[in-house]
């Protein structure tokens, strides 16, 4: 399963291939690669897309190479303007089958994994690859992996999602006054007994959250997750700056692992120029 962000293709030349010719006793299910609706209109449907060219170039080669195109968020869509989608969909990228599915819903999450269970034919197709676009285009996305233990210190009850919606329009805010994109940016805030979650993958519309369990603690644990089309070092100023005004006053944060970095240039183990 890829979820195209501006980033790893050539999955089928690179995995699928070797695991075929190396692993003949395994099965290798369809490649799902799956996509934002948003995502299409922005980066695919637009004259001017704020992604770059390179990350663009890497997110049609994911879409080409794909056994299965998966429309996600279905929730979000009329039924009229999810088919309309589909149907540009296989006309752009023929050869892959178009579904659609919500995981908020569940909506044709059953449908596509028995697609998926019951086929085996994995991996039909190689595409073209220019390794010096893909190099290019994955290292004009700044890449962040972040892990802190926080403390709420604005009184007696802990207000997580707060927080968590505060600190994530900080964010949208100062990526809409870079003029960037955002492939994707992930919160977990972890407490016993309870989590949460966040997802940005625009610069327009609401944070979406997602609570499971109590979240009444006044300690708790922090993970953070971003792709963004900045340099490492101004996604690292942005990302600890709206860290720090969102918990001003109110939250403790202690850092225990922070990595922000360029993607090296991919040099794949195997590369097969012909399906197995």
């Amino acid at each position: 399963i890829a979820e195209p962000v501006g980033s790893c293709t050539d999955l089928s030349a690179t995995i699928m291939q070797p695991l075929k010719d190396l692993f003949p006793a395994w099965r290798v299910a369809p490649l799902s690669v799956l996509i934002d609706p948003r995502r299409v209109h922005s980066a695919l449907r637009t004259k001017h897309p704020r992604l770059h060219e390179d990350a663009t170039y890497i997110l049609k080669t994911q879409l080409r190479e794909a056994d299965q195109i998966v429309l996600t968020k279905a929730d979000l869509l009329a039924a009229p303007e999810r088919e309309e989608l589909l149907a540009y969909l296989a006309g752009e990228f023929p050869g892959a089958r178009p579904t659609h599915l919500s995981a908020l819903t569940g909506e044709g999450v059953d449908t596509w994994l028995e697609s998926v269970l019951e086929d085996t034919t994995g991996g039909l197709r190689i595409t073209a690859v220019d390794y010096e676009r893909y190099a290019q285009g994955e290292a004009v996305l700044g890449w962040l992996n972040a892990a802190a233990d926080l403390r709420w210190i604005g009184g007696l009850q802990a207000d997580w999602e707060e927080f968590a919606v505060s600190f994530f329009e900080l964010l949208q805010r100062s990526f809409v006054a870079a003029a960037t994109e955002v492939g994707h940016v992930k919160l977990l805030v972890a407490c016993p007994g309870g989590r949460l979650l966040a997802n940005l993958t625009s610069l327009e519309g609401p944070v979406k959250l997602q609570v499971e369990g109590g979240l009444d603690r006044l300690t708790a644990r922090m993970t953070a997750n971003a792709r963004v089309q900045l340099p490492p070092q101004q996604l690292e100023q942005v990302f600890r700056g709206a860290l720090r005004q969102a918990a001003y006053g109110r939250v403790a944060a202690t850092m225990k692992a922070f990595h922000c970095l360029s993607p090296g240039r991919p040099v794949p183990t195997y590369r097969y120029g012909a399906v197995v």
